[in-house]
């Protein structure tokens, strides 16, 4: 049986600033691709969850490993879609210079990382093998 954690926290931030923009894109997160629970937690089970296993008593080895090991390919899955964006993002530059009016051309957007049988974890059996 799942266990329910209620979190809440408040963070106030300069407008303008790389905190409060990522901050009020969240709060918008109706407009997103995702919710805004699966970006968080995305978030939080790639940057913390090996930390987590690491640190237990009751994570084996193995388990562990394998954490490290799906974690590390959910990141490069996202380094990588923000190098093709990067890249996107230069040949529209590039375009848009090369244009006699200096316009935009129409933006074209990166597809989201794709997650290919990445294991799925459940906050009942986080301990067990």
């Amino acid at each position: 049986m799942s266990e329910k954690f209620e979190i809440r926290f408040s963070i106030q931030a300069e407008p303008g600033s790389p905190e409060f923009e990522l901050l009020r894109y969240l709060k918008n997160s109706a407009q997103t691709l995702y919710p805004l629970r699966d970006m968080a937690m995305t978030a939080l089970i790639s940057h913390w969850l090996p930390l987590v296993y690491r640190d237990s008593k009751k994570a084996t080895p193995q388990k562990l490993h394998q954490v490290i090991r799906d974690c590390s390919n959910r990141l490069m899955l996202q380094l990588q879609y923000f190098r093709e964006m990067d890249e996107m993002a230069q040949e529209q530059n590039q375009l848009r210079d090369s244009t006699s009016n200096g316009q935009y051309p129409a933006q074209i957007e990166p597809s989201p990382p794709a997650v290919e049988d990445e294991t799925q974890y459940d906050p009942d059996d986080l301990f067990n093998n």
